[in-house]
Protein backbone atom coordinates (compact mmCIF):
# COMPACT_ATOMS: atom_id res chain seq x y z
CA UNK A 1 0.00 0.00 0.00
CA UNK A 2 2.79 2.43 0.88
CA UNK A 3 4.91 1.88 -2.21
CA UNK A 4 3.39 -0.17 -5.05
CA UNK A 5 -0.01 1.55 -5.03
CA UNK A 6 1.66 4.96 -4.95
CA UNK A 7 3.93 3.95 -7.83
CA UNK A 8 0.86 2.96 -9.84
CA UNK A 9 -0.86 6.26 -9.01
CA UNK A 10 2.22 8.20 -10.11
CA UNK A 11 2.23 6.30 -13.41
CA UNK A 12 -1.42 7.22 -13.92
CA UNK A 13 -0.81 10.96 -13.53
CA UNK A 14 2.50 10.97 -15.40
CA UNK A 15 2.78 14.07 -17.63
CA UNK A 16 -0.77 15.09 -16.70
CA UNK A 17 -1.99 18.22 -14.93
CA UNK A 18 -3.32 16.18 -11.99
CA UNK A 19 -1.98 17.08 -8.57
CA UNK A 20 -1.15 14.57 -5.87
CA UNK A 21 -0.71 14.93 -2.10
CA UNK A 22 1.12 12.02 -0.55
CA UNK A 23 0.40 11.28 3.11
CA UNK A 24 3.73 10.37 4.63
CA UNK A 25 4.61 10.16 8.33
CA UNK A 26 6.84 12.03 10.77
CA UNK A 27 8.47 8.67 11.56
CA UNK A 28 10.61 8.99 8.41
CA UNK A 29 12.77 11.52 10.27
CA UNK A 30 13.54 9.22 13.22
CA UNK A 31 16.99 7.63 13.62
CA UNK A 32 15.41 4.20 14.20
CA UNK A 33 13.12 3.05 11.40
CA UNK A 34 10.33 0.47 11.33
CA UNK A 35 9.27 -1.43 8.21
CA UNK A 36 6.28 0.95 7.99
CA UNK A 37 8.30 4.16 8.25
CA UNK A 38 11.00 2.83 5.93
CA UNK A 39 8.37 2.15 3.25
CA UNK A 40 7.08 5.71 3.65
CA UNK A 41 10.61 7.09 3.45
CA UNK A 42 11.33 5.10 0.29
CA UNK A 43 8.11 6.37 -1.27
CA UNK A 44 9.04 9.98 -0.51
CA UNK A 45 12.25 9.44 -2.49
CA UNK A 46 10.33 7.75 -5.31
CA UNK A 47 7.98 10.74 -5.50
CA UNK A 48 10.86 13.21 -5.74
CA UNK A 49 12.22 11.24 -8.72
CA UNK A 50 8.77 11.20 -10.35
CA UNK A 51 8.56 14.98 -9.95
CA UNK A 52 11.97 15.53 -11.55
CA UNK A 53 11.81 12.92 -14.33
CA UNK A 54 8.12 12.73 -15.18
CA UNK A 55 6.90 16.19 -14.29
CA UNK A 56 4.46 14.79 -11.73
CA UNK A 57 2.82 17.51 -9.63
CA UNK A 58 3.20 16.25 -6.09
CA UNK A 59 3.41 17.56 -2.55
CA UNK A 60 4.37 15.47 0.47
CA UNK A 61 2.41 15.93 3.71
CA UNK A 62 4.28 14.71 6.77
CA UNK A 63 1.88 14.92 9.75
CA UNK A 64 3.11 14.38 13.27
CA UNK A 65 1.10 12.56 15.96
CA UNK A 66 -2.54 13.03 14.94
CA UNK A 67 -5.09 12.96 17.77
CA UNK A 68 -8.86 13.35 17.98
CA UNK A 69 -12.17 11.58 18.62
CA UNK A 70 -12.28 8.14 17.03
CA UNK A 71 -8.54 7.58 17.31
CA UNK A 72 -7.39 3.95 17.48
CA UNK A 73 -7.92 2.55 20.95
CA UNK A 74 -4.39 1.16 21.18
CA UNK A 75 -2.85 4.66 21.00
CA UNK A 76 -1.56 6.54 24.04
CA UNK A 77 -4.40 8.96 24.81
CA UNK A 78 -7.28 6.48 24.30
CA UNK A 79 -5.43 3.96 26.48
CA UNK A 80 -4.94 6.57 29.18
CA UNK A 81 -8.62 7.53 29.02
CA UNK A 82 -9.59 3.88 29.44
CA UNK A 83 -7.18 3.48 32.34
CA UNK A 84 -8.56 6.56 34.09
CA UNK A 85 -12.20 5.65 33.52
CA UNK A 86 -12.08 1.88 34.11
CA UNK A 87 -8.93 1.47 36.16
CA UNK A 88 -7.39 -0.79 33.52
CA UNK A 89 -3.65 -1.23 34.12
CA UNK A 90 -1.47 -0.16 31.22
CA UNK A 91 2.29 -0.18 30.58
CA UNK A 92 3.65 3.35 30.52
CA UNK A 93 6.96 4.99 29.63
CA UNK A 94 7.00 8.64 30.84
CA UNK A 95 9.92 10.07 28.84
CA UNK A 96 9.25 9.68 25.07
CA UNK A 97 7.91 12.76 23.27
CA UNK A 98 5.56 13.51 20.39
CA UNK A 99 4.30 16.59 18.58
CA UNK A 100 0.54 16.06 19.04
CA UNK A 101 -1.70 17.77 16.46
CA UNK A 102 -5.50 17.73 16.16
CA UNK A 103 -7.00 15.86 13.22
CA UNK A 104 -9.02 19.01 12.45
CA UNK A 105 -5.83 21.05 12.13
CA UNK A 106 -4.30 18.38 9.89
CA UNK A 107 -7.34 18.51 7.59
CA UNK A 108 -7.07 22.30 7.44
CA UNK A 109 -3.39 21.94 6.50
CA UNK A 110 -4.16 19.46 3.71
CA UNK A 111 -6.85 21.72 2.26
CA UNK A 112 -4.41 24.63 2.35
CA UNK A 113 -1.72 22.60 0.59
CA UNK A 114 -4.28 21.65 -2.08
CA UNK A 115 -5.15 25.32 -2.54
CA UNK A 116 -1.77 27.05 -2.20
CA UNK A 117 0.94 24.38 -2.42
CA UNK A 118 3.49 24.44 -5.24
CA UNK A 119 3.42 20.66 -5.95
CA UNK A 120 7.10 20.40 -6.83
CA UNK A 121 7.96 17.64 -4.37
CA UNK A 122 7.93 19.88 -1.30
CA UNK A 123 7.64 18.29 2.13
CA UNK A 124 5.10 19.97 4.42
CA UNK A 125 5.61 18.94 8.02
CA UNK A 126 2.33 19.34 9.92
CA UNK A 127 2.65 19.80 13.66
CA UNK A 128 2.40 22.35 16.43
CA UNK A 129 6.15 22.74 16.83
CA UNK A 130 5.72 21.74 20.49
CA UNK A 131 6.82 18.33 21.70
CA UNK A 132 5.17 16.89 24.81
CA UNK A 133 6.29 13.89 26.81
CA UNK A 134 4.05 10.95 27.63
CA UNK A 135 4.14 12.17 31.23
CA UNK A 136 2.81 15.61 30.22
CA UNK A 137 -0.01 13.91 28.31
CA UNK A 138 -0.78 11.78 31.36
CA UNK A 139 -1.16 14.92 33.46
CA UNK A 140 -3.51 16.49 30.90
CA UNK A 141 -5.66 13.34 30.65
CA UNK A 142 -5.92 13.02 34.43
CA UNK A 143 -6.91 16.68 34.66
CA UNK A 144 -9.63 16.30 32.01
CA UNK A 145 -11.05 13.11 33.50
CA UNK A 146 -10.55 14.05 37.14
CA UNK A 147 -9.26 10.51 37.71
CA UNK A 148 -5.90 8.77 38.06
CA UNK A 149 -4.58 6.28 35.52
CA UNK A 150 -3.52 2.80 36.65
CA UNK A 151 0.04 2.60 35.34
CA UNK A 152 2.72 -0.05 35.20
CA UNK A 153 5.92 1.95 34.67
CA UNK A 154 8.33 0.28 32.25
CA UNK A 155 11.69 1.38 30.86
CA UNK A 156 10.93 0.97 27.17
CA UNK A 157 8.19 -0.21 24.81
CA UNK A 158 9.27 0.78 21.31
CA UNK A 159 12.71 0.89 19.75
CA UNK A 160 11.97 4.15 17.93
CA UNK A 161 10.88 6.16 20.98
CA UNK A 162 12.96 9.30 21.31
CA UNK A 163 13.47 12.48 23.31
CA UNK A 164 13.25 14.67 20.18
CA UNK A 165 10.27 14.38 17.83
CA UNK A 166 8.90 17.75 16.74
CA UNK A 167 7.73 19.29 13.47
CA UNK A 168 9.53 21.97 11.54
CA UNK A 169 6.32 23.69 10.43
CA UNK A 170 7.96 26.63 8.65
CA UNK A 171 6.79 25.58 5.17
CA UNK A 172 3.13 24.97 6.13
CA UNK A 173 3.13 28.17 8.20
CA UNK A 174 4.27 30.04 5.07
CA UNK A 175 0.96 29.07 3.43
CA UNK A 176 -0.95 30.74 6.28
CA UNK A 177 -1.65 27.66 8.42
CA UNK A 178 -1.38 27.51 12.16
CA UNK A 179 -2.88 25.05 14.66
CA UNK A 180 -6.17 26.22 16.17
CA UNK A 181 -7.11 23.41 18.54
CA UNK A 182 -5.68 23.45 22.06
CA UNK A 183 -4.53 19.99 23.10
CA UNK A 184 -6.64 20.06 26.28
CA UNK A 185 -9.72 20.82 24.19
CA UNK A 186 -8.97 17.89 21.89
CA UNK A 187 -8.43 15.53 24.84
CA UNK A 188 -11.77 16.67 26.29
CA UNK A 189 -13.47 15.88 22.96
CA UNK A 190 -11.79 12.47 22.95
CA UNK A 191 -12.99 11.83 26.50
CA UNK A 192 -16.57 12.77 25.59
CA UNK A 193 -16.35 10.45 22.57
CA UNK A 194 -15.04 7.65 24.79
CA UNK A 195 -17.86 8.09 27.29
CA UNK A 196 -20.42 7.98 24.48
CA UNK A 197 -18.84 4.77 23.18
CA UNK A 198 -19.37 3.17 26.58
CA UNK A 199 -23.09 3.92 26.32
CA UNK A 200 -23.46 2.55 22.79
Amino acid sequence: ANTLRVAKALECIRYSEARFIYMSTSSVSLPTQTFYSASKKATEEMIKVAVEEWGVKDAIARPYTIIGPGEQWEHLIPKLLESCEKGVEMPFVPEPVHDFVSVEDVIDALLLIAKKGEFKGEVYEIGTGIQRSNYEILQLVEKVTGKKANLNLVKSMRAYDTDKWVANSERIYSLGWKPKKDISETIKEMYDYYLLSLMA
